[in-house]
C-alpha cells in the first residue's frame, strides 16, 4: 500500500525509503553515527580535553570558571551535537537545598524557547559529580567584546539590546525574571545574535518559597537599588540591569565603579549617574534619555517592560541613518567567487617609500540591495541554486544545507551553457525577505528571488537519511511560471560519498536544461570533489576560513587553511587563500610560497578557475604579463561575468598603465552587481589617479549607502576629503570608522597623516609612536614608515636612517626580501639627501643584488634611478650618464610605456647639473604627464623644474613650480624634505624679488619645520643668516 509522507504528505510507493517529493525518509533513520573526531586541545584542569564524562560527553576544551564551578565544550556523542558542559563544585553540589533550587529554576528556564535565550537541558549526577548542560553557542561574551573594543559602535549596542529585550520578554511573559543580567551572561554569536546565558539563578514570580526576600543575588556593577538591599524583584531590576550593560557598550565603562561591592551597592541606591552622551558624543539625545530612564532608582519610573523597552529601541534604530544600521550577517556560508574561484582580489593602493607594494585584501561584502545591474547579455538560463533542506532529523547535519548548494554552484558553474546566481547575492536577497534561515520557501518567495535575483530558473532541494545511505532531491522550475521543469534524486553510501552524488546531479539538471547531447558531453564537467576537494572535513576547514576571511581576520584564515590542506594537501584553492591572507599581511615571501603551491595544482581545476589562477600567478612578472594577459582575457571572453577574473584583468591594465581600461573593467564588474568592496575601493583609486576625486568619493559614498556603514570606507573618504585639502571632512569621516572599527591599527595610522597634513607634526608622531607596539607585522610596519617620512619631512635624517635600520632588521627576521630590498632604497634616500652619496650607493648595491634574485624589474628601476642621482650627488657625471643609459633601456622594455617618466626625470637631473637648464626643463616637462595625478613623484618633478627655473634666473615661474609642491596634497611622507625645503627656496625667492616681509614668512615655516633637524645642516644656517639680516 502507499507511504505517505509525514512531512508533506505525498503518496509514494509502499517499497519506497525515501520520499520522493521532500526526499524525507519513510522509515526509521538507523542511529546516527558521529560525523568526524573534533581535533582537541591541550589536557586541562578537572576534566581533561579528549576525556569522556558521564558516559557520552566528549571534552572538547574548557570555556571558563565562575562560583558555581568549571565549564567546557563537549560533543554529545549520542546525538553528535556540541553542547555547554557545566561541572558544579562539589562545596556547591554539597548543598542539598542548593541543588534542590538549582532543579526547579532549571524547570522554569527550560520554559524559556527564543532565539535570543540559550537553551538550558538538563541538571544530572554521574559518579556523585552534578553537572548542568546547555546549549552550546560559538561567539564571544559581550564582556570580552567591550574590553576588546574599550566601547561599541552605537547602532551595534543598540541592536544587541534590542536582541536582548525580545528575550526578555518571552522570559517576563512565563513569569521568569533574570535576577543577574551582566555582559558575562550574555554571548554574541559570529552572526551578531546576542543571547542571554544562564537563566540558572533566575527565579518564578509564580513559584514562591525558592529565592527569598533578604537574599542578595546577583553581581554588584549590576545590580538594581532593590536588589541591593535583598528586597523583591520583578522585571524593571533586569531592565534596570540592561540600562548598566547599554550604558557600559557605549560609555565604555559601568556607570558605577568601586574598591568594594558594599560601595557599589550605596552608589546604586544614593547616586545618580553621569549620562552617557558626556562620555560619548556620537550617542544620540534619545538613547541618552532611554539610558537614563532605565538607570531610574525608583522601579515605577522605569520601563514597565521588556516589551517596552524593545520598541522605543526599535524606533531609535529606524531613526539612525540607513547605513547605520546593522545589517544581517551571513551564516556559515560563502560565495562561489570566494569557495572555489581562485583568482586573488587584489587591491591597489599607492605607493610608499620609494616602492609599491601591491596589497591583495579579499574582503567581501554584502550585495548592493538598491542598484539591480542588468545582467550580461546572454541567452544562456541563470539559475539560482536555494539553499537545501535538511530532512534527517539531525541538526548536526544542518551544514550541508549551504555546503550542497555550495558544491552545485560549483560544479554548475564550469558549464558555457549556463549561468549561476552567486550564494552571496542569494543570501542578501533571501535576507531581505526575511528568508535566509528557513528551510523550505513559499511560490511567492520564489517569485520574488527570481526578480531579485533576475534568475529565469530556480532549482531546490533536500537531503535524507537511513542508516549510512544519503539520498538528494532537487526540482528544476521555471522561475516566472513555476512550471516544473525536472526533478532528481540520487543515492550514496555515507556523507564522503556526497561529492559524486552532486557531479551526478549536475549532469542530470544539465538535461533537464535541455542541452543537447553534444553540448553536455563537450561541456566543462571536472569532478567537484577534484575542483574543490574530496574531503568534507577539509571542505568545512575551508569555508571556516572564508568565514574568518569575510572578517578580516587573516591569520585565523592561514590556520583553518593549514588545517584544511593538513587534510588534502592537494586542495589548490586553500593554499591560494592562505596566499591572499599573507599578501593581506605584508608577508609577501610566505604569500609567493603559497601561490606557487596554487599554482602547481591548477592543472586539476576547471578552465575556469585554471585561467584564474594562472593569470594571478603570471602577474607577479613583468616577463610573464603576455600570458596573465592571454590567460585572464580568455577567461572574461568565456565568462564574462566573472568578477575575480574581471578584478584581476583590470589590475593587470593598471599595471601596464592603461588605467582607463582598467576603470572600465571595474565598473563592468560593478555593473554586474558585485558585491565585493575591493572592487569599489580599486574603482575609487584609479578615479583618483586619473585627478577626477569627485568620481572616487561618488563611488565610495554609493557603496555605504547601498551597503551599510564600513571602517574601510570611511577611512578611504577620510584620506580622499584629505587629500582634496578637507580637513574637516576628513577628521568627521575617520571619527566614523573609529567608532565601527575602535581597535584597528589602519585608523591610527589615518588620524596620524591627517595630523601632518594639518601641520601638527608632534600629534602625527605621537599616533604613528602608538603603532610601534602592535603585534600585527603590517601595523608595526606602517609604523615604522610614517616615522621615517616624518623625520625625513623634519629632516632630522639621522633618525630616519636610525628606524630604517630597526625596520631592516625587522624584516630580516620576518625573511621578508621585498620588504629589505625596498628600504634598502629608503634608507639610500635618507643618506643620498643627508650628504652621504657614497653610503646610499652602498645601500642601493645590496637591493639591487636582491631585486635581480627575484627578478623584480619595479625595484630594479627604482635602484637604478637613485643611484644615478647618487652619483650627480658625488658629482660623477660619467657614472650617473652610464646608469641612466641602463635605466632608459630597462623602462623602454617594460610593458608599462609611461615609466619613461623616470628616464625623463633622471636625464633631466643630468642636463640640470651641466647647467642646460633648457633641455632639463623640457626633459621634465616631457616626464610629468606620465604621472598619476596623486603620484608622489609630482614633488619631485616641481622641485626639479623650480630649481631649473632659479638657477636660469626665471624667478616668477620657479616661484609657480615651488607653491605647487605647498598646494599638493601628497608626497609629504614620501619626499618631506623636498616640501619643507620649498619654504627655503621661496624665501630665497622672496627676497630676490624684494619682497622682505614674504621671504621672512617662509624663512620662518621653513625653520620651523626643521626645528628639531640634524644639526650642521647647510640649509638651516642659511636661512638662519638670511632671516637675521631682513
Amino acid at each position: 500500500m502507499p507511504e505517505k509522507c509525514h512531512h508533506c504528505g505525498f503518496d509514494n510507493p509502499g517499497d519506497a525509503m525515501y520520499c520522493g517529493h521532500c526526499a524525507a525518509p519513510l522509515k526509521p533513520a538507523a542511529k546516527i553515527s558521529a560525523l568526524y573526531t573534533e581535533t582537541l586541545r591541550a589536557p586541562r584542569e578537572e576534566l581533561t580535553t579528549g576525556s569522556t564524562f558521564a558516559g557520552k560527553y566528549q571534552i572538547i576544551e574548557e570555556l571558563g570558571k565562575g562560583g558555581m564551578g568549571r565549564v567546557y565544550k563537549a560533543l554529545d556523542t549520542q546525538v553528535n551535537d556540541k553542547v555547554a558542559l557545566k561541572i558544579i563544585k562539589p562545596e556547591v553540589a554539597l548543598d542539598k537545598e542548593t541543588i534542590d533550587r538549582f532543579r526547579n529554576e532549571l524547570k522554569l528556564a527550560r520554559q524559556v524557547r527564543h532565539k535570543n535565550v540559550c537553551q538550558m537541558f538538563d541538571l544530572n549526577t554521574s559518579e556523585g559529580t552534578y553537572y548542568i548542560t546547555m546549549e552550546y553557542i560559538s561567539g564571544q561574551d559581550l564582556k570580552g567584546l567591550i574590553r576588546q573594543s574599550g566601547r561599541l559602535a552605537v547602532e551595534t549596542a543598540v541592536s544587541i539590546t534590542r536582541q536582548i529585550c525580545e528575550g526578555l520578554e518571552e522570559a517576563h511573559g512565563l513569569g521568569i525574571v533574570h535576577r543577574d543580567l551582566k555582559p558575562g551572561n550574555i554571548m554574541v554569536d559570529r552572526d551578531g545574535q546576542a543571547r542571554i546565558m544562564d537563566f540558572g539563578i533566575a527565579r518564578s514570580l509564580k513559584a514562591k518559597g525558592i529565592t527569598g526576600a533578604g537574599v542578595m543575588i546577583g553581581t554588584p556593577e549590576y545590580m538594581s537599588p532593590e536588589q541591593v538591599e535583598g528586597k523583591e524583584v520583578d522585571e524593571r531590576s533586569d531592565i534596570y540591569s540592561l540600562g548598566v550593560i547599554l550604558y557600559e557598550m557605549v560609555a565604555g565603562h559601568v556607570p558605577f565603579e568601586g574598591d568594594t561591592p558594599f560601595t557599589i551597592g550605596v552608589k546604586h541606591k544614593s547616586e545618580v549617574p553621569k549620562p552617557p552622551k558626556e562620555l560619548n558624543a556620537q550617542i544620540p539625545e534619545g538613547l541618552n534619555r532611554v539610558i537614563l530612564k532605565c538607570l531610574e532608582k525608583e522601579k515605577g519610573k522605569r520601563y514597565q517592560s521588556a516589551g517596552e523597552l524593545r520598541a522605543e529601541l526599535a524606533r531609535i534604530e529606524e531613526g539612525m541613518p540607513t547605513a547605520a544600521r546593522p545589517i544581517p550577517k551571513k551564516k556559515a556560508f560563502t560565495s562561489k567567487e570566494i569557495t572555489v574561484t581562485v583568482g586573488v582580489k587584489k587591491l591597489v593602493v599607492p605607493a610608499i617609500a620609494l616602492a609599491a607594494i601591491a596589497v591583495i585584501a579579499v574582503v567581501l561584502w554584502r550585495v548592493i540591495p538598491g542598484k539591480k545591474a542588468a545582467p550580461a547579455p546572454t541567452d544562456k538560463p541563470l539559475v539560482a541554486v536555494l539553499y537545501f533542506k535538511n530532512n534527517t532529523g539531525d541538526a548536526g547535519l544542518d551544514h550541508w544545507r549551504a555546503m550542497l548548494a555550495n558544491l552545485l554552484v560549483t560544479d554548475l558553474t564550469q558549464s558555457k551553457h549556463l549561468r549561476v546566481l552567486s550564494e552571496d547575492k542569494l543570501f542578501q536577497i533571501l535576507t531581505k525577505l526575511g528568508q535566509a534561515d528557513n528551510q523550505t520557501y513559499s511560490a511567492d518567495v520564489l517569485r520574488q528571488v527570481a526578480a531579485e535575483g533576475r534568475v529565469n530558473h530556480i532549482l531546490q532541494g533536500a537531503y535524507a537519511r537511513a542508516g549510512d545511505e544519503f539520498r538528494i532531491n532537487v526540482t528544476l522550475q521555471e522561475a516566472g511560471s513555476g512550471e516544473l521543469v525536472g526533478s532528481e534524486s540520487v543515492a550514496g553510501k555515507g556523507e564522503a560519498g556526497i561529492f559524486a552524488m552532486v557531479d551526478e546531479l549536475t549532469r542530470r539538471v544539465k538535461t533537464d536544461f535541455k542541452l543537447s547531447p553534444q553540448d553536455i558531453v563537450s561541456d566543462i564537467d571536472k569532478d567537484v570533489g577534484k575542483v574543490t576537494t574530496s574531503s568534507p572535513e577539509a571542505y568545512e576547514y575551508y569555508l571556516e576560513g572564508i568565514r574568518h576571511d569575510v572578517k578580516g581576520e587573516y591569520r585565523q584564515v592561514i590556520e583553518s587553511m593549514e588545517k584544511a590542506v593538513a587534510i588534502d594537501p592537494d586542495f589548490a584553492s586553500a593554499y591560494l587563500a592562505m596566499a591572499w591572507s599573507y599578501g593581506n599581511l605584508y608577508l609577501f615571501a610566505e604569500q609567493k610560497r603559497y601561490e606557487e603551491k596554487a599554482m602547481a595544482l591548477s592543472e586539476r581545476l576547471t578552465d575556469r578557475e585554471k585561467n584564474n589562477i594562472q593569470g594571478n600567478y603570471y602577474m607577479g612578472s613583468e616577463k610573464s604579463y603576455g600570458q596573465a594577459l592571454a590567460a585572464l582575457e580568455k577567461l572574461i571572453a568565456t565568462y564574462p561575468d566573472d568578477i575575480s577574473g574581471g578584478n584581476n584583468l583590470a589590475i593587470l591594465y593598471s599595471q601596464m598603465g592603461e588605467i582607463e581600461k582598467a576603470i572600465e573593467r571595474w565598473r563592468v564588474c560593478i555593473q554586474a552587481g558585485t558585491e565585493d568592496v575591493v572592487i569599489y575601493r580599486n574603482l575609487s583609486g584609479a578615479y583618483e589617479h586619473i585627478g577626477a576625486y569627485d568620481k572616487s568619493i561618488e563611488v565610495q559614498e554609493s557603496y555605504i549607502k547601498n551597503f551599510g556603514d564600513s571602517a574601510i570606507m570611511r577611512r578611504d573618504l577620510a584620506l580622499t576629503y584629505l587629500a582634496l585639502g578637507k580637513n574637516d571632512l576628513a577628521l568627521a569621516e575617520l571619527d566614523k570608522a573609529i567608532a565601527l572599527s575602535p581597535t584597528a591599527w589602519e585608523d591610527i595610522r589615518t588620524k596620524g597623516d591627517i595630523c601632518l597634513y594639518m601641520d601638527n607634526l608632534s600629534g602625527a608622531e605621537e599616533e604613528y609612536q602608538k603603532l610601534l607596539p602592535r603585534k600585527e607585522a603590517d601595523g608595526k610596519g606602517w609604523g615604522m614608515v610614517r616615522l621615517i617620512g616624518l623625520y625625513t619631512l623634519q629632516g632630522r635624517f639621522g633618525e630616519a636612517k636610525k628606524v630604517t635600520q630597526e625596520f631592516l632588521a625587522y624584516a630580516g627576521k620576518l625573511g621578508q626580501s621585498r620588504w629589505i630590498r625596498t628600504f634598502r632604497v629608503t634608507l639610500s634616500y635618507a643618506e643620498r639627501r643627508s650628504g652621504h652619496p657614497e653610503a646610499a650607493l652602498r645601500e642601493l648595491d645590496k637591493a639591487w643584488t636582491s631585486a635581480v634574485a627575484d627578478e623584480d624589474f619595479t625595484a630594479q628601476r627604482d635602484i637604478l634611478l637613485n643611484q644615478g642621482l647618487s652619483y650627480l650627488e658625488m658629482n660623477s657625471l660619467r657614472q650617473a650618464q652610464d646608469v641612466a643609459a641602463k635605466l632608459k633601456a630597462s623602462v623602454e622594455m617594460a610593458p608599462n610605456r609611461k615609466l619613461l617618466r623616470n628616464d625623463h626625470y633622471l636625464s633631466g637631473m643630468i642636463e640640470l647639473q651641466k647647467k642646460n637648464y633648457v633641455q632639463a626643463i623640457d626633459l621634465f616637462k616631457l616626464g610629468m604627464p606620465l604621472l598619476n595625478a596623486d603620484a608622489a613623484e609630482r614633488l619631485l618633478f616641481a622641485d626639479a623644474k623650480g630649481t631649473a627655473f632659479f638657477e636660469s634666473g626665471d624667478l616668477d615661474s620657479a616661484r609657480l613650480e615651488f607653491e605647487e609642491i605647498i598646494s599638493l596634497r601628497i608626497g609629504r611622507l614620501d619626499y618631506g624634505d623636498v616640501y619643507a625645503r620649498c619654504y627655503y627656496h621661496l624665501g630665497k625667492i622672496s627676497e630676490q624679488q624684494g619682497k622682505k616681509a614674504e621671504a621672512a614668512e617662509h624663512y620662518r615655516k621653513f625653520l620651523e619645520l626643521w626645528k628639531n633637524a640634524d644639526p650642521g645642516r647647510p640649509e638651516l644656517a642659511d636661512a638662519r643668516r638670511r632671516l637675521a639680516a631682513l
